[in-house]
């Protein structure tokens, strides 16, 4: 994908069609806490059914969304639209949404859930909606309901990933709807003769368009059910047969038979027992959502894993390999091998001839290889090994071909189309391939082809030198971290560098200090609401925060968490990773539906057109949860590597029931008393690990473990035991802790969100050291500097030096504002007191001259704008004045009349309305810089998608020269300057900030 494919993806996310009605977002934090906590201002669920081709939008106002139009309901008398955003799910994780709003004494409960005819995927998806009216007073009441159809007119919004869904259903109904032409025929409402409504009672009379009201009094204590059925293809009026099976069909018999399909489909997955519904409704959710987003071909016997059914409607080989390895780690293997077709090719006889590549996803070469590897080490299946050799062979063939045309011997260059969004080398890239190149070893190994095996080796080999000799050359200038990109470490996003090349690559060991600095430095930098988020990566911020520039991290990114988090678990590191977990669930709605990105940290909590719920956050949720119960490390297998003190009450049981591992099927039960705990391990062995290993809890200190073999001594906080069955008693007693459980990190989100305070660490929800914090710091002054710390942990200590040594425990202790006058370099930490130190704050403060005005005299209104035509890679020398110069307003790139390939310079001067420091920011897309008074105060050059920098300057009140330089290659073009005044309001400068001299001949 380049440039110009994320550009439309986004315009994709952010101009799909609006919600049906937009909720308030006056929330109050008590309103928050009556129902079950939902994240989003706006929700978005799924109404679907395991290998559906589409599924129904649910929003928050109850309406339902498909391609073909919506279905709103109001209630009350008269009826009223309302909020139902605080859903839940039946049984806690069955995907049929059910909600319940009380309206002039009227009790109005909803569930709506989905099905296809004879539960075939192949047929039309009908939503059934059920809505129990009660009243619930002692005196009567009347209730009223209304339900109103509006057909999307003009094109489909989105096409289903399978092309004879389309086909079939889709483009045939599509051209008919019109919203002039509604009408009903007893409780069927038709849309140019396609029934779209079904209703099991009389309607009344509405004069809106398509509506039906019901409306009825209620003695106390007394109630009424109306059943809506809605298929999400309108049914043609010339199937009559069709039309009248949907609205004769017994509804509570279907219920019942949905259920049981649902609980059908999850019976080969493993069982997760833990004390805290929230986590194991997540996890039991997750499932359904992937099942949901999975496409059937027209034979039945064929499927597509995609990410969801709205705006991710295709596949993605990245999305994929990730969905399709969590469901063999989960033990639905059956579902795992028909979503290894889309990384397969096969010939006329099914044969596989290759492993397919997808143009766009340059990053698909090792992920298609882990996919299919993963699948042949969860069943242990040789045959299938076997059958992929030869495909393998042309693989690594593709491998040698792309290594060998890059002149630094790495995965070749690829464009800004995704994640990373840099133009060069992705350092996942070539993280994917090591991986792929030992999964290639292992499966042909495992088909006994030892020369295609050995072949795979040597290129690991080969080039994991070449790839670890580059990341020695970039970690040296990075203090240890790994950026996302192999040629400028401060170019990209952080996406699968983010891992340290620990998870699940490997390229690393855990205790690796690489490994450490990355994951340290991304959960600095780029943590806000205690999740990742997803902007310039933590190396960039990190060195704008040293220069004292604001550092803000982009949008939120819901399941990029797990790239660190994953790394924080392998190395042992069990509370950061509880920390995270818990953060990352209070990001999730009441129907556990995670996002990808879009929502701004402390913000408007609207994940816009990228919905809910997605089907990558829910792989990862399940993989993480898994691995912190069982995970295989080599030849052993893990145990509770890292468990939440939630879980760990006296009574309280951790159970892990059939989970599939790379040697077997396992479980386990941890029972927890008031002294200790009792572990009772049953394995069901296809080759056994060479050891189990179980590790203790960080907040316990171990007393005695205790087999029917003997005492089991602890190492470095594990024990280790045999791989037979065993029943482990262990004596402990509880240490001091951190109150860690979804429910407190729901409070805590809450209470930063709605009592801000200027010491409130917004980075991480849980109490941690926090790196001291400026309250309205001068980072460039003429006079003086009054330094001012904060904390907002008011037990700690803060520490501090401005010589430009590193901060300690043992520096001078701040109590009270300090005082500069000359350029110094302010270290500081926060200690705690139990030893505990945050990260540095590191920020120099420069003394500068003021800069004087320029005279105004033959100043005019606007800039001077020259256009280069050219395809740029980097800033032009621009040779000075020149006669093809024109005048316009501002910075307006629409001024150069040209859209790509060229360069452009905007001179002339800035006026400045009183003397002080002023803070510039110089965005783009691509390269720019900023002079100002003749020097370089932003450098932001090179091709990248769009970046901001910062740069202070002391500046006189009145006009002061300005140049902007700035080019475009192609894709998306943006340039912004904003500037923040010594009164601290930012603006964009507009015309009449702008001037420039006249030259006269």
């Amino acid at each position: 994908m380049n440039k110009l494919h994320v550009a439309a993806l986004f315009a994709v996310l952010v101009f799909q069609p609006a919600y049906a009605q937009t909720p308030s977002t006056n929330v109050t934090m008590s309103q928050e806490l009556e129902a079950p906590f939902s994240y989003f201002l706006k929700s978005s669920d799924v109404v679907g059914f395991p290998n559906c081709p589409e599924g129904f939008q649910l929003i928050n106002d109850g309406t339902l969304i498909s391609s073909f139009g919506r279905i709103a309901f109001e209630i009350g008398d008269p009826p009223r639209p309302f909020d139902a955003r605080q859903k839940t799910l039946l049984q806690g994780w069955l995907p049929a949404p059910q909600w319940s709003v009380r309206r002039g004494g009227i009790e109005y409960d909803f569930l709506v859930w989905g099905a296809p005819a004879n539960f075939d995927p192949r047929e039309d998806l009908i939503a059934y909606v059920q809505v129990d009216i009660t009243n619930p007073g002692d005196i009567p009441a009347r209730a009223g309901l209304r339900v109103t159809f509006s057909p999307i007119e003009g094109d489909v919004p989105r096409w289903p990933c399978v092309d004879w869904y389309r086909e079939r259903f889709m483009a045939p109904t599509k051209s008919s709807l019109r919203a002039s032409n509604l009408r009903f025929d007893d409780s069927v409402l038709y849309c140019d003769s396609h029934a779209v409504l079904f209703s099991d009672a009389t309607r009344g009379t509405s004069d809106t368009p398509g509506a039906s009201d019901y409306a009825f009094d209620l003695a106390p204590m007394s109630g009424r059910r109306l059943i809506f059925r809605i298929p999400y293809v309108p049914i043609a009026s010339a199937h009559d047969e069709t039309i009248t099976r949907i609205a004769t069909k017994d509804v509570e018999e279907l219920f019942r038979g949905v259920v049981a399909h649902w609980n059908g489909a999850l019976d080969g997955a493993m069982r997760v027992d833990l004390p805290e519904d929230k986590v194991v409704e997540t996890l039991r959710t997750s499932l359904a959502y992937i099942l949901i987003a999975r496409d059937v071909d027209e034979t039945g016997g064929g499927y597509v894993q995609k990410v969801n059914e709205f705006q991710y409607d295709h596949v993605y080989p990245r999305d994929s390999a990730y969905l399709a390895r969590v469901l063999n780690m989960w033990g639905l293997h059956g579902v795992a091998e028909g979503n290894l077709e889309s990384f397969l090719n096969r010939d006329a006889s099914g044969a596989i001839t290759g492993i397919h590549r997808y143009p766009h996803h340059p990053d698909d070469w090792g992920q298609s290889l882990w996919a299919l590897g993963a699948h042949v080490r969860a069943n242990a299946d040789v045959e299938l090994a076997t059958r992929l050799t030869a495909a393998i062979s042309l693989h690594l063939d593709d491998f040698e071909r792309s290594v060998k045309s890059d002149p630094k011997g790495l995965w070749p260059v690829a464009a800004p189309y995704d994640n990373e969004l840099i133009n060069g080398h992705y350092t996942g890239h070539n993280f994917w391939a090591l991986l792929g190149l030992r999964e290639a070893e292992y499966m042909a190994r495992q088909a006994g082809d030892d020369a295609l095996a050995m072949r795979a080796r040597t290129l690991h080999d080969d080039f994991r030198k070449v790839v670890m000799r580059r990341l020695e050359e970039l970690t040296s200038q990075t203090e240890g971290y790994i950026p996302p990109g192999m040629d400028d470490p401060m170019a990209g996003y952080d996406w699968a560098n983010a891992s340290g090349g620990v998870y699940p690559f490997g390229v690393l060991e855990p205790t690796h200090p690489w490994a450490r600095a990355t994951t340290r430095t991304a959960r600095e930098y780029k943590w806000r609401e205690g999740i990742s988020t997803y902007g310039p990566n933590a190396w960039a911020l990190k060195q704008r925060a040293r220069e004292g520039a604001d550092a803000a991290p982009g949008y939120l990114h819901h399941y990029q968490t797990y790239n660190v988090t994953e790394a924080l678990l392998a190395m042992g590191e069990q509370e950061e990773v509880i920390e995270d977990l818990y953060s990352i669930l209070a990001h999730t709605s009441s129907t556990h539906a995670g996002f990808e990105f879009t929502i701004l940290p402390w913000n408007d909590r609207d994940p816009k057109g990228n919905y809910p719920p997605h089907g990558w956050f829910a792989a990862r949720t399940c993989e993480l949860v898994r691995n912190m119960l069982v995970r295989e490390v080599g030849d052993q297998l893990h145990l509770a590597s890292a468990l939440s003190p939630r879980w760990l009450r006296d009574g309280d049981r951790v159970g892990v029931e059939n989970a599939p591992t790379d040697f077997g099927r396992v479980s386990y039960q941890l029972d927890v008393t008031n002294e200790g705990a009792v572990l009772r391990f049953r394995p069901s062995w296809r080759s056994a690990p060479e050891k189990v290993v179980f590790h203790l809890p960080w907040f316990i200190e171990l007393e005695e473990a205790r087999t029917d073999n003997g005492v089991v001594d602890s190492k470095e906080g594990v024990l280790e035991l045999p791989s037979e069955p065993f029943e482990l008693q262990m004596k402990w007693k509880s240490l001091p802790h951190a109150d860690l459980s979804y429910e407190r990190a729901v409070h805590l989100w809450l209470d930063k969100a709605y009592s801000p305070r200027p010491e409130t660490d917004r980075g991480f929800l849980f109490p941690r050291p926090t790196r001291p914090k400026l309250r309205d710091a001068c980072h460039v002054f003429t006079d003086r500097c009054v330094i001012e710390l904060l904390s907002p942990n008011p037990s700690a200590s803060i520490h501090y030096t401005l010589d430009g040594s590193r901060a300690t425990p043992a520096s001078p202790r701040y109590s009270a504002p300090i005082t500069i006058e000359d350029s110094r370099v302010l270290n500081a930490i926060e200690l705690w007191p139990d030893g505990r130190t945050s990260e540095p704050l590191s920020v120099p403060l420069r003394r500068i001259p003021l800069r004087s005005a320029e005279p105004a005299d033959g100043a005019e209104p606007g800039l001077r704008l020259l256009v280069v035509r050219g395809g740029f890679d980097r800033l032009p020398v621009f040779a000075g004045r020149d006669e093809n110069a024109i005048d316009v307003r501002d910075l307006n790139l629409k001024a150069t009349g040209v859209e790509h390939d060229y360069a452009a310079v905007f001179e002339g001067m800035i006026l400045i309305p009183q003397e002080g420091i002023y803070h510039f920011t110089l965005g783009s897309d691509d390269g720019s810089r900023l002079s100002i008074g003749g020097n370089v105060l932003i450098d932001n050059d090179g091709l990248h998608p769009y970046t901001e920098k910062s740069g202070d300057e002391a500046l006189a009140a009145g006009l002061h020269r300005i140049r902007v330089e700035y080019f475009e290659r192609s894709g998306a073009s943006r340039l912004t300057l904003v500037v923040r005044g010594p009164d601290g309001a930012s603006v964009q400068p507009g015309a009449d900030a702008f001037f420039h001299k006249v030259v006269r001949p």
